[in-house]
């Protein structure tokens, strides 16, 4: 007998999937990840690491963003605290994008360094995930 696996939908599913499946570095140390439902059907997740290294961006971003294909609200990905990213963890960022994109939903991207910016544009990422200077920028495009 198969189990369904429900991946959550909503801002609130969201925040209680992160809350139940705790992410954890290579090093074995905690990564916080908030979750906060804003206006307009937007949900906002914050990373809290500084690097999102190989490893820790498949542990991070690929289990937040296999878990949150199908979500019926836009997403925000605040990477304030994060200064790198590998390829890993942009792929992870372009997959949610395609998912999102089924449902008529948008990811964007706030708070990116300088570093993570010029590595989308290498990579033409900039062209498909929405980078926005802050939460403002993002529900006016909402």
């Amino acid at each position: 007998m198969s189990q369904t696996h429900e991946t959550p939908r909503t801002c609130e599913d969201i925040s209680t999937w992160c809350r139940e499946h705790p992410l954890y570095a290579e090093n074995g140390e905690s990564i916080p990840v908030s979750v906060e439902s804003l206006e307009a059907g937007v949900c906002l997740i914050g990373i809290g690491t500084r690097e999102i290294d190989v490893t820790d961006a498949s542990r991070v971003l690929t289990e937040i963003c296999k878990n949150l294909r199908d979500l019926t609200c836009h997403c925000v990905i605040d990477l304030q605290q994060c200064t790198y990213l590998s390829s890993l963890g942009l792929g992870a960022l372009a997959r949610l994008t395609a998912a999102l994109s089924k449902y008529g939903k948008e990811l964007f991207t706030v708070n990116v360094s300088d570093e993570v910016r010029e590595l989308m544009q290498i990579t033409n990422l900039g062209q498909v995930i929405r980078v926005c200077t802050g939460i403002d920028e993002v529900l006016k495009d909402v």
